[in-house]
């Protein structure tokens, strides 16, 4: 990763938040990290990120939602869809947004790097 990639992270569990900014800052990344839908769709314009990691169930919103209009205002973003349900408990919801890669918590490192990359 480079310093050039715009990372927005949605994440409401604020211990698995920090070690994702952690990783992002170590990565070089530009990043804004939040915890709900509000902050993010509030956050979204301004920062104009390359990639957008969301958490599947927020306490504002359903993450599919909340990537739908993300998409309306940077429709251009790669988005990353962060959940503890299974792909196949979610997939149902994909419909109507491209998901570039789903990380099933916990998820390692490697798996992480490997879905930014391929955002990228």
């Amino acid at each position: 990763m480079n310093a050039e990639v715009v990372v927005l992270l949605v994440e409401d569990d604020a211990s698995l938040r920090r070690s994702l900014e952690k990783y992002l800052e170590r990565a070089g990344c530009i990043f804004s990290g939040c915890s709900t839908a509000r902050e993010a769709l509030a956050l979204a314009e301004g920062l104009s990120p390359d990639v957008v990691m969301v958490e599947y169930r927020l306490p504002d919103a359903n993450g599919v939602s909340l990537l739908e209009k993300l998409k309306r205002i940077i429709p251009d973003a790669a988005a990353i869809l962060i959940s503890e349900y299974d792909y196949e408990a979610v997939a149902k919801d994909l419909v109507h947004v491209a998901v570039r890669s789903f990380l099933k918590k916990p998820f390692d490192v490697a798996e992480l790097k490997a879905a930014l990359s391929s955002a990228r």
